[in-house]
């Protein structure tokens, strides 16, 4: 028969031991959250054909992800049946190829890492928009500039009267830093 000290001994190693692994998980939890991927760069828009683009941005820690897209001017009540949502599984570098879109359309697009579904602690949202190429006989609007690396107050201007413009494609010839 053990002795009443030894009982409390056990007890109390017990404690300390459910205590500890308590406390580690609280930690671990806390660590999460502070360590959940932020988005670095992006995101942005390259190799775009009549039916497909890819989304690409780039986070500070490999997290998953999920784009969710949309036709521009579609009603809103169709809600959920008109999105195409494309998962991204963990990387730093996503690289998001979205197919099945029709030529000549513009599409709206959203970023959610971590699924989370909107700016917060649990997760990151960006959004952006991507038009696809027209038919062959179709007219699209483009505009084409370079030699940006100085002067940021005209650079500012000059990207502000860009979005007003809306243009389909937009090209930028080089020189975008003074070093590098």
């Amino acid at each position: 028969m053990r002795s009443r000290v030894a009982r409390e001994r056990g007890a109390l190693s017990v404690r300390l031991t459910l205590g500890l692994a308590l406390g580690l998980l609280v930690l671990l939890a806390g660590a999460r959250d502070a360590t959940a991927a932020t988005l670095r760069k992006g995101p942005w828009v390259q190799n775009v054909t009549r039916t497909s683009a890819v989304v690409m941005f780039e986070l500070d820690a490999a997290a998953p992800a999920t784009v969710r897209l949309r036709e521009v001017g579609a009603r809103e009540a169709a809600g959920q049946a008109g999105q195409q949502l494309v998962r991204s599984g963990p990387a730093v570098l996503h690289d998001v190829r979205i197919t099945g879109l029709q030529p000549s359309r513009r599409y709206a697009f959203v970023v959610e890492v971590d699924g989370a579904p909107g700016a917060g602690a649990a997760g990151v949202r960006a959004d952006g928009e991507v038009a696809t190429a027209p038919l062959p006989h179709e007219a699209f609007s483009f505009v084409a500039w370079g030699d940006s690396r100085m002067g940021e107050a005209p650079h500012r201007a000059l990207c502000e009267r860009i979005a007003l413009e809306a243009p389909d494609l937009i090209l930028h010839t080089g020189d975008f830093v003074n070093s590098g």
